[in-house]
Protein backbone atom coordinates (compact mmCIF):
# COMPACT_ATOMS: atom_id res chain seq x y z
CA UNK A 1 0.00 0.00 0.00
CA UNK A 2 1.28 3.56 -0.50
CA UNK A 3 -0.26 6.50 0.79
CA UNK A 4 0.46 10.00 -0.71
CA UNK A 5 0.48 13.64 1.60
CA UNK A 6 1.61 16.61 -0.02
CA UNK A 7 5.48 16.80 0.31
CA UNK A 8 4.79 20.51 1.22
CA UNK A 9 3.72 19.22 4.51
CA UNK A 10 6.81 16.45 4.95
CA UNK A 11 5.20 14.52 7.40
CA UNK A 12 5.06 11.41 4.99
CA UNK A 13 7.64 9.44 6.09
CA UNK A 14 6.85 10.29 9.74
CA UNK A 15 3.26 9.43 9.58
CA UNK A 16 4.21 5.72 7.67
CA UNK A 17 7.48 5.12 10.00
CA UNK A 18 4.74 5.92 13.09
CA UNK A 19 1.80 3.70 11.53
CA UNK A 20 4.25 0.80 10.18
CA UNK A 21 4.31 -0.95 13.69
CA UNK A 22 0.74 -0.44 14.18
CA UNK A 23 -0.23 -1.94 10.38
CA UNK A 24 2.16 -4.74 11.27
CA UNK A 25 0.13 -5.69 14.57
CA UNK A 26 -2.62 -5.29 12.78
CA UNK A 27 -1.97 -7.65 9.97
CA UNK A 28 -0.54 -10.52 12.77
CA UNK A 29 -4.14 -9.86 14.90
CA UNK A 30 -6.66 -10.20 11.80
CA UNK A 31 -4.91 -12.98 9.23
CA UNK A 32 -5.78 -16.38 9.84
CA UNK A 33 -1.98 -17.29 8.03
CA UNK A 34 -0.02 -15.12 10.06
CA UNK A 35 1.29 -17.65 12.34
CA UNK A 36 2.70 -19.45 9.17
CA UNK A 37 5.12 -16.92 8.62
CA UNK A 38 8.70 -16.83 8.59
CA UNK A 39 10.69 -15.88 11.45
CA UNK A 40 12.20 -12.31 10.35
CA UNK A 41 15.58 -13.30 10.78
CA UNK A 42 15.24 -15.95 8.16
CA UNK A 43 14.30 -13.57 5.45
CA UNK A 44 15.99 -10.48 3.96
CA UNK A 45 14.76 -7.97 1.12
CA UNK A 46 16.92 -7.02 -1.59
CA UNK A 47 17.48 -3.14 -1.71
CA UNK A 48 14.45 -2.63 -4.17
CA UNK A 49 12.42 -4.61 -2.93
CA UNK A 50 11.82 -7.01 -5.98
CA UNK A 51 13.55 -10.05 -4.53
CA UNK A 52 14.33 -12.33 -1.22
CA UNK A 53 16.70 -14.13 0.49
CA UNK A 54 15.83 -17.09 2.53
CA UNK A 55 18.60 -18.71 4.74
CA UNK A 56 18.68 -22.59 3.75
CA UNK A 57 20.78 -25.16 5.03
CA UNK A 58 21.66 -28.68 3.99
CA UNK A 59 23.37 -31.57 5.29
CA UNK A 60 24.92 -35.31 4.53
CA UNK A 61 23.82 -38.20 6.68
CA UNK A 62 25.80 -40.44 8.66
CA UNK A 63 28.47 -42.53 6.98
CA UNK A 64 30.60 -45.68 8.12
CA UNK A 65 33.01 -44.95 11.13
CA UNK A 66 36.51 -46.52 10.59
CA UNK A 67 38.96 -46.42 13.56
CA UNK A 68 41.88 -46.18 10.67
CA UNK A 69 40.02 -43.36 8.40
CA UNK A 70 38.08 -42.09 11.28
CA UNK A 71 35.22 -40.26 10.47
CA UNK A 72 33.96 -39.69 6.81
CA UNK A 73 33.63 -36.00 6.09
CA UNK A 74 30.22 -34.43 4.74
CA UNK A 75 28.96 -31.68 2.96
CA UNK A 76 27.40 -28.77 4.90
CA UNK A 77 25.65 -25.95 3.06
CA UNK A 78 24.31 -22.45 5.17
CA UNK A 79 23.72 -20.01 2.69
CA UNK A 80 21.22 -17.13 1.38
CA UNK A 81 19.01 -18.25 -1.30
CA UNK A 82 17.58 -15.39 -3.54
CA UNK A 83 13.54 -15.81 -4.84
CA UNK A 84 11.22 -13.34 -6.42
CA UNK A 85 8.13 -13.25 -5.35
CA UNK A 86 5.33 -14.35 -8.07
CA UNK A 87 2.85 -11.69 -7.19
CA UNK A 88 3.27 -7.91 -6.48
CA UNK A 89 0.87 -6.42 -5.20
CA UNK A 90 -0.17 -2.41 -4.08
CA UNK A 91 -2.82 0.32 -4.02
CA UNK A 92 -2.27 4.26 -3.74
CA UNK A 93 -4.44 6.54 -1.95
CA UNK A 94 -4.50 10.36 -1.82
CA UNK A 95 -4.67 11.60 2.21
CA UNK A 96 -5.89 15.38 2.27
CA UNK A 97 -3.19 17.31 3.76
CA UNK A 98 -5.46 19.57 5.93
CA UNK A 99 -7.76 16.50 6.73
CA UNK A 100 -4.84 14.40 8.21
CA UNK A 101 -3.67 17.76 10.09
CA UNK A 102 -6.80 18.13 11.55
CA UNK A 103 -7.44 15.32 12.94
CA UNK A 104 -4.15 14.73 14.32
CA UNK A 105 -2.64 12.10 11.32
CA UNK A 106 -6.05 10.12 12.31
CA UNK A 107 -6.59 10.12 8.50
CA UNK A 108 -4.24 8.33 7.41
CA UNK A 109 -4.17 5.72 10.35
CA UNK A 110 -7.25 4.94 10.10
CA UNK A 111 -7.00 4.56 6.32
CA UNK A 112 -3.97 2.63 6.53
CA UNK A 113 -5.93 0.66 9.21
CA UNK A 114 -8.77 -0.14 7.60
CA UNK A 115 -7.48 -1.31 4.46
CA UNK A 116 -4.94 -3.71 5.62
CA UNK A 117 -8.04 -5.63 7.88
CA UNK A 118 -10.23 -5.49 5.29
CA UNK A 119 -8.22 -5.77 2.17
CA UNK A 120 -4.78 -6.75 2.30
CA UNK A 121 -5.02 -9.71 4.77
CA UNK A 122 -7.79 -11.11 3.16
CA UNK A 123 -5.84 -11.42 0.19
CA UNK A 124 -3.30 -12.73 1.72
CA UNK A 125 -4.97 -15.20 3.54
CA UNK A 126 -7.09 -16.07 0.82
CA UNK A 127 -3.86 -16.46 -2.10
CA UNK A 128 -1.92 -18.54 0.69
CA UNK A 129 -4.64 -20.99 0.88
CA UNK A 130 -5.53 -21.25 -2.82
CA UNK A 131 -1.26 -21.67 -3.05
CA UNK A 132 -1.06 -24.60 -0.33
CA UNK A 133 -4.47 -26.51 -1.75
CA UNK A 134 -2.86 -25.85 -5.47
CA UNK A 135 0.48 -27.36 -4.21
CA UNK A 136 -1.86 -30.37 -2.42
CA UNK A 137 -3.21 -31.12 -5.63
CA UNK A 138 -0.53 -31.06 -7.57
CA UNK A 139 1.34 -33.60 -5.01
CA UNK A 140 -1.47 -36.04 -5.35
CA UNK A 141 -3.52 -35.50 -2.01
CA UNK A 142 -6.52 -36.14 -1.62
CA UNK A 143 -9.60 -32.89 -1.54
CA UNK A 144 -12.62 -34.98 -1.02
CA UNK A 145 -15.74 -33.38 -0.02
CA UNK A 146 -16.66 -33.74 3.66
CA UNK A 147 -20.51 -33.86 4.77
CA UNK A 148 -20.62 -36.00 7.66
CA UNK A 149 -18.55 -35.16 11.50
CA UNK A 150 -17.39 -38.86 10.66
CA UNK A 151 -16.03 -38.11 7.42
CA UNK A 152 -14.43 -34.86 8.81
CA UNK A 153 -12.87 -36.91 11.20
CA UNK A 154 -11.56 -39.98 9.41
CA UNK A 155 -9.76 -37.42 7.08
CA UNK A 156 -8.10 -35.77 9.76
CA UNK A 157 -6.96 -39.13 11.06
CA UNK A 158 -5.92 -39.73 7.61
CA UNK A 159 -3.44 -36.96 7.75
CA UNK A 160 -2.50 -36.90 11.05
CA UNK A 161 -1.47 -40.30 9.62
CA UNK A 162 0.35 -39.11 6.77
CA UNK A 163 1.97 -36.61 8.59
CA UNK A 164 3.54 -39.27 11.02
CA UNK A 165 4.73 -41.59 8.33
CA UNK A 166 6.68 -38.42 6.69
CA UNK A 167 8.11 -37.57 10.06
CA UNK A 168 6.93 -34.27 10.20
CA UNK A 169 7.80 -33.00 14.30
CA UNK A 170 3.93 -32.92 15.88
CA UNK A 171 5.37 -29.78 17.62
CA UNK A 172 3.38 -26.80 15.36
CA UNK A 173 0.95 -28.48 13.80
CA UNK A 174 -2.12 -26.44 12.62
CA UNK A 175 -5.43 -27.58 11.62
CA UNK A 176 -7.20 -24.93 9.11
CA UNK A 177 -11.03 -25.55 8.95
CA UNK A 178 -14.00 -23.44 7.03
CA UNK A 179 -16.23 -22.88 9.57
CA UNK A 180 -18.75 -25.47 7.86
CA UNK A 181 -15.45 -28.28 8.62
CA UNK A 182 -15.66 -26.57 12.06
CA UNK A 183 -19.01 -27.21 13.10
CA UNK A 184 -19.28 -30.92 11.93
CA UNK A 185 -15.50 -31.21 14.12
CA UNK A 186 -17.38 -30.35 17.27
CA UNK A 187 -20.41 -32.15 16.46
CA UNK A 188 -18.31 -35.25 16.26
CA UNK A 189 -16.71 -35.02 19.70
CA UNK A 190 -18.58 -35.55 22.68
CA UNK A 191 -17.17 -33.56 25.09
CA UNK A 192 -17.99 -29.58 26.48
CA UNK A 193 -16.80 -27.64 29.16
CA UNK A 194 -18.35 -25.91 31.81
CA UNK A 195 -17.31 -21.76 31.91
CA UNK A 196 -19.20 -20.58 34.88
CA UNK A 197 -22.87 -20.91 35.92
CA UNK A 198 -25.28 -21.53 32.60
CA UNK A 199 -21.95 -21.84 30.65
CA UNK A 200 -21.16 -24.49 28.15
CA UNK A 201 -18.75 -24.18 26.17
CA UNK A 202 -18.58 -26.61 23.15
CA UNK A 203 -15.52 -25.17 21.58
CA UNK A 204 -12.70 -26.64 19.47
CA UNK A 205 -9.14 -25.10 20.30
CA UNK A 206 -6.88 -28.46 20.21
CA UNK A 207 -7.70 -31.26 18.48
CA UNK A 208 -4.87 -34.47 19.10
CA UNK A 209 -2.08 -31.46 19.98
CA UNK A 210 -3.16 -29.92 17.09
CA UNK A 211 -4.39 -26.16 16.66
CA UNK A 212 -7.14 -25.71 15.57
CA UNK A 213 -7.89 -22.05 13.50
CA UNK A 214 -11.36 -21.41 11.80
CA UNK A 215 -11.40 -19.45 8.22
CA UNK A 216 -13.83 -17.71 6.83
CA UNK A 217 -15.20 -19.41 3.83
CA UNK A 218 -13.89 -16.20 1.55
CA UNK A 219 -9.98 -17.08 2.24
CA UNK A 220 -10.45 -20.09 1.65
CA UNK A 221 -10.23 -21.81 -1.39
CA UNK A 222 -8.50 -23.73 -3.78
CA UNK A 223 -8.50 -21.14 -6.47
CA UNK A 224 -8.92 -17.50 -6.21
CA UNK A 225 -8.65 -15.06 -9.61
CA UNK A 226 -6.39 -11.67 -8.49
CA UNK A 227 -7.57 -8.26 -10.31
CA UNK A 228 -5.54 -7.02 -12.81
CA UNK A 229 -6.74 -3.07 -12.25
CA UNK A 230 -6.64 -0.82 -15.46
CA UNK A 231 -7.88 1.97 -14.26
CA UNK A 232 -7.04 3.89 -10.61
CA UNK A 233 -10.73 3.80 -9.54
CA UNK A 234 -10.67 -0.27 -10.53
CA UNK A 235 -12.02 -2.00 -7.51
CA UNK A 236 -9.10 -4.31 -7.34
CA UNK A 237 -8.86 -7.44 -4.60
CA UNK A 238 -9.42 -11.10 -5.69
CA UNK A 239 -12.76 -13.18 -6.09
CA UNK A 240 -12.86 -17.08 -5.43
Amino acid sequence: MSTTVNPAIGNSIGLASTYLPILDEIYKAESKSAILDTAQDRVRWSDEYRSFFLFETDMGGLGNYSRNGGFVRGDVTAAWRQYTPQWDRARQFLVDVADDAESFGLAFGTLGGEFMRTKVVPETDALRFAEYANNAAAANQDTESLSTSAQVIASIDDATEALDDGEVPYEGRILFVNPTIYRLLKGGITRYTYNGENNINYNVEMYNDMRVITVPSGRFNTEITLADPSAHDDAGGYTA
